[in-house]
């Protein structure tokens, strides 16, 4: 009876967990820019399972001689899993800056994934893939495929917006709120800053002319929308030189 009751709380953690994934999957297809929650969700799930391990092995053997035996080899066996994960990524890390001296903004191709080099961290390396999403790709994962470097992709096309900020923010922090928008935007181009320069000042508020050198016109577009979302920006017009 009580290893039915086990296989039956497995399985009710198992369904929610997939539940829980398909709705994440869904929510980040609307909102890419959180996809920290994904990380989230598998920390998450690591530590459910790992407390349902251990309480169902102290409610299946509590009761037996061996059960302290039980408990440290699982200790033993959770430990040595969490110091080979750690430590795998590093070392994959480490073989793979040497083989790849990739930089900031490099595109590559690695597999079926593709994108622009972000950044390069201990254990993963996080892409923006083409369509403006931000992939945090581990070590492991991203060093046994085969990996094309385009250290050249072709000029960046130079878009041109004008924005309108209002005249309760004044014109210093209109800018940098402009700036800061544009910034931490994942459609962003990471190597060429966009340029924020002041037209002029009239009865609506405060207007700006913004250059970016994007390589997709999708991303202006995906840049336009989060900007008409920020309070107190609106983008007057766009035009493509």
């Amino acid at each position: 009876m009580k290893i039915i009751t086990v296989i039956l709380a497995a399985a009710l953690i198992f369904l929610t967990g997939r539940i829980v994934r398909l709705g994440l999957k869904y929510f980040l297809n609307r909102y890419p820019r959180l996809d920290i929650l994904r990380n989230i969700l598998i920390i998450t799930e690591f530590l459910v399972w790992l407390i349902f391990v251990f309480l169902s092995a102290d409610f299946l053997f509590s009761e037996k001689f061996y059960y302290r035996y039980l408990l440290g080899g699982l200790i033993f066996i959770v430990l040595g899993l969490l110091t080979w994960f750690l430590i795998s990524d590093i070392l994959a890390g480490f073989i793979f800056r040497l083989k790849y001296n990739l930089k900031t903004g490099t595109y590559i191709t690695a597999g079926n994934l593709s994108g622009q080099v972000k950044t390069q961290h201990l254990t993963s390396i996080k892409l923006i893939t083409n369509d403006g999403l931000i992939q945090n790709i581990p070590y492991t994962w991203i060093i046994n495929k085969v990996i094309t470097e385009k250290k050249f992709r072709g000029a960046p096309d130079e878009h041109i917006l004008q924005i309108q900020a209002d005249l309760s923010l004044g014109r210093t922090k209109a800018e940098e709120l402009i700036r800061t928008a544009l910034l931490t935007s994942p459609w962003s181009n990471p190597k060429d800053e966009p340029k924020i320069r002041f037209i002029e000042e009239n009865d609506k508020g405060y207007i700006f002319e913004i250059t970016l050198f994007l390589i997709k016109m999708k991303h202006m577009q995906l840049i336009e929308i989060a900007l008409n979302k920020v309070p107190s920006l609106y983008v007057v017009s766009q035009k493509q030189p």
